[in-house]
C-alpha cells in the first residue's frame, strides 16, 4: 500500500511585477500557512519517505518552512525542474520515475496540474486545490511505476481555511 500527498505551493507574492512566475516568493499568508499545515500532517503521524517538489521558488519556500515538521531537511527533497507547471500526466510520469522505494510520498506542485490529478486519482471532485492545500489518496500498489491514472481511495483533504 502507498500513499501520495498532492501539495500544492502555499500561497505566492504577486507585488514584484518585474519577477517572472517562476521567481514568485511566498507572501506573509504563505509563509504563516506552511508550517501550519506541516504540524496538521505531522499529528495524523504522516512522514514523507519521499518528497517530490518542483523547483520554483514558493514551491522551494513552502517544502523549507514545512520540512522542520518532520526533522527533514532541503537535502531530503528532490527537486525537480519537470514538476514547474506539470501536467497530470507529466507528475505522474514523475512519480513512476523518481518513487522508489518509498510508501509514502509528497509532491509539491501547482495548478492546475495538482488539482488536475487529484481530480483523476480520487472520486473526489475538486474545483480548484487551494494554495498550502494537502489532498492524500491511499493506492493500493507495491510499486510507484503501477500508478495509472485512474481513481484509488481519498484519505482525507485539508487546507489552510478548513476548520479543525
Amino acid at each position: 500500500m502507498k500513499k501520495l500527498l498532492l501539495i500544492r505551493h502555499a500561497k505566492s507574492d504577486w507585488t514584484d511585477s518585474h519577477q517572472t512566475d517562476f521567481e514568485r516568493p511566498l507572501n506573509a499568508r504563505g509563509r504563516r500557512n506552511s508550517p501550519e499545515m506541516a504540524q496538521r500532517l505531522a499529528k495524523r503521524n504522516l512522514k514523507p519517505g519521499l518528497w517530490l517538489s518542483s523547483t520554483a521558488v514558493r514551491a522551494r519556500e513552502t517544502v523549507s518552512l514545512m520540512l522542520p515538521s518532520f526533522d527533514l531537511s532541503l537535502s531530503d527533497v528532490k527537486f525537480l525542474d519537470e514538476l514547474y507547471l506539470a501536467s497530470p500526466e507529466e507528475i505522474i510520469r514523475a512519480i513512476q520515475k523518481h518513487g522508489g522505494r518509498a510508501d509514502v510520498l509528497f509532491l509539491t506542485g501547482h495548478n492546475p496540474g495538482i488539482t488536475d490529478l487529484a481530480n483523476m486519482l480520487s472520486p473526489a471532485r475538486l474545483d480548484n486545490m487551494p494554495t498550502c492545500g494537502v489532498f492524500s489518496i491511499d493506492l493500493p500498489l507495491s510499486d510507484w511505476k503501477e500508478l495509472e491514472a485512474i481513481p484509488y481511495s481519498l484519505d482525507f483533504f485539508d487546507y489552510p481555511k478548513k476548520m479543525q
